[in-house]
């Protein structure tokens, strides 16, 4: 390489490295006058609700709540909490029934009862 090129690549390296430079303070400057970016979520002071998917202004909603962890043998228990909401007025009495799978057995609660 001759002593003329090489002067030409160290202009242009000095350049890119002046422009990198200039670049990373106007960054740095236009950061500060913004506040800190962070997790709309964690700023929030309220309880997160699970989003309502499907009908949700359905007159009757059913909700499961299962445990974190399933029990690993058919013998041990598990403990299923299941709600029935209504969103209006009923006319009348509205009757469920929860059918467990076989083999199952209720320990404690209803498998059929009425909302008045």
């Amino acid at each position: 390489m001759s002593n003329s090129s090489l002067k030409k690549v160290s202009s242009y390296l000095m350049l890119i490295l002046g422009g990198l430079i200039v670049g990373f303070g106007l960054m740095t400057m236009t950061d500060e006058n913004f506040p800190a970016r962070g997790l709309a979520s964690l700023d929030l002071k309220q309880n997160w609700q699970t989003p309502m998917v499907g009908k949700h202004l359905a007159p009757l909603r059913v909700h499961i709540n299962l445990p974190a962890t399933l029990p690993e043998r058919d013998d041990q228990e598990l403990v299923v909490t299941g709600y029935v909401n209504l969103s209006q007025e009923a006319t009348g009495a509205i009757q469920y029934k929860w059918t467990l799978p076989e083999g199952a057995i209720l320990i404690e609660g209803h498998l059929e009862d009425q909302l008045v």
